[in-house]
């Protein structure tokens, strides 16, 4: 992010929330906050503060900025998006036509659980599935989340792990975390 970009984002936040201006004020905290939201780029930046602008209240934290700025900039289903998407294919595909999804989240879910499991929903295995695909799905996008905000080389090779052994098919999906 740049300087300019940066600046412009924080007086907009202390021209709406009068109580945020001290953090323009103080140096340190300043500087704290142009370090910790320095992976931004400005657009991502501004739109995350447009948006914490119009849904909140209150002046935001570091991290409000960055959930945020994940919801704003989201590539990627909601939980329950990408189960209906599953379970829609459950119906129209079947047993033997399993997909391969774009989104290796939505991949890596569907194969965590297994196709044929997934075909063999009950009334009885259904609520409980949908549950633990929904938690295995936002469980691989908060792990991503985890890689891209800290840039830790760790975090980066599990997730690359994760991508290369759930999401691993026919055609495998690449997780992009490098902008």
């Amino acid at each position: 992010m740049t300087n300019k970009g940066f600046l412009q984002g924080m007086e907009m936040l202390g021209e709406m929330y009068e109580k945020f201006a001290f953090v323009l004020q103080d140096e340190k905290k300043a500087s704290l906050w142009r370090v910790m939201l320095n992976p931004l780029s400005d657009e991502e930046f501004k739109a995350a503060v447009l948006y914490h602008i119009h849904t909140n209240r209150f002046a935001p934290t570091i991290a409000d900025i960055m959930d945020s700025k994940a919801k704003v900039t989201a590539n990627s289903y909601t939980p329950e998006e990408a189960w209906a998407i599953v379970y829609t294919d459950i119906s129209k595909r079947g047993f033997y036509d399993e997909p391969t999804y774009k989104d290796w989240r939505l991949e890596a879910a569907k194969n965590a659980i297994g196709w044929n499991t997934l075909c063999d929903l009950t009334d009885y295995t259904i609520v409980g599935t949908r549950a633990h695909f929904m938690r295995i799905f936002q469980s691989l996008q908060e792990r991503e989340r985890v890689a891209e905000i800290t840039g830790s080389e760790s975090a980066k090779g599990i997730l690359g792990e994760l991508v290369g052994t759930l999401a691993a098919s026919r055609k495998a999906p690449t997780c992009e975390l490098e902008k």
